[in-house]
């Protein structure tokens, strides 16, 4: 069992104003309505078949990226963290500020949590709340109307979209910090260090980059055959202008293929 826990706070309301603003079913409500909570430590499907086409917002399928093509994690980590599911999430009063309990369980028996897979999910909880499916925030219950109004629907990446092109409209929850419970000493914990391998907004980056240096490199193929093309065009003008002289000369030199013209008088 991993546990972490959560600060929460939202766009209107600091966390020592939210639980005045909002009770605590509401704010349960606020976590149980939002469907993406589900998609919070999802790495894609453990056993999924590759015929199978699912489709994913860009921000989750480069985050399903960074762990398959990590050369940090030994593919029993891998294969530990692709299995992690939600057992539990709730919300309680602490310290008068509201705090999400998140407990995870993964159906990977063979293997247990260590410090590498540790390390990757702290990396990945600040992926996911400062570029990635979070940064936006949790949207708030909507109403019957307000659903109509902003035609919502339960596609994952609406709320994302929707907070992203109107930031303003609605409040939206926050996972301002987090904390991991440690329940077995045998575990180092270590101190979180968003390694750039490991950074989501680093590796949206680098992916620009390589598009870039493709690009590049494409291009310069492409202007390696144009000169090649151009230089075969000049020698293949220069070949006709020598062949236009020669013929050209033939037909002065040659009484038979000059025009004759009888005038009447």
């Amino acid at each position: 069992m991993i546990q972490f826990d959560f600060k929460l706070s939202s766009r209107l309301y600091t966390s020592q104003l939210l639980i005045d603003k909002y009770s605590l079913d509401y704010l349960n409500d606020w976590l149980s309505y939002e469907s993406e909570l589900k998609y919070f430590f999802f790495f894609g499907e453990s056993n999924g078949s590759n015929d199978e086409c699912v489709s994913y917002p860009k921000y989750l399928e480069d985050t399903i990226c960074l762990l398959r093509h990590s050369d940090i994690l030994n593919n029993d980590d891998k294969q530990y963290i692709l299995s992690l599911c939600i057992e539990d999430a709730y919300v309680s009063i602490e310290s008068s500020n509201a705090i999400l309990h998140i407990i995870l369980n993964s159906e990977y028996k063979k293997h247990t949590l260590n410090t590498n897979i540790l390390q990757f999910l702290f990396n990945h909880i600040y992926n996911q709340c400062y570029c990635g499916i979070y940064k936006n925030g949790l949207i708030k219950p909507l109403t019957d109307e307000e659903k109509v109004k902003y035609s919502w629907t339960e596609e994952v990446g609406w709320s994302y979209e929707f907070l992203e092109n109107n930031p303003n409209e609605l409040d939206s929850l926050y996972f301002t910090e987090f904390t991991y419970l440690n329940k077995d000493s045998s575990i180092e914990i270590p101190k979180p260090i968003y390694i750039s391998n490991y950074n989501l907004e680093c590796y949206q980056f680098a992916r620009c980059i390589d598009s870039i240096k493709n690009d590049i490199h494409r291009y310069n193929k492409s202007i390696k055959f144009l000169e090649k093309k151009r230089s075969d065009l000049k020698r293949n003008k220069k070949r006709l202008y020598k062949e236009y002289r020669t013929t050209y000369l033939n037909m002065l030199s040659d009484d038979g293929k000059k025009w004759s013209f009888t005038a009447k008088i």
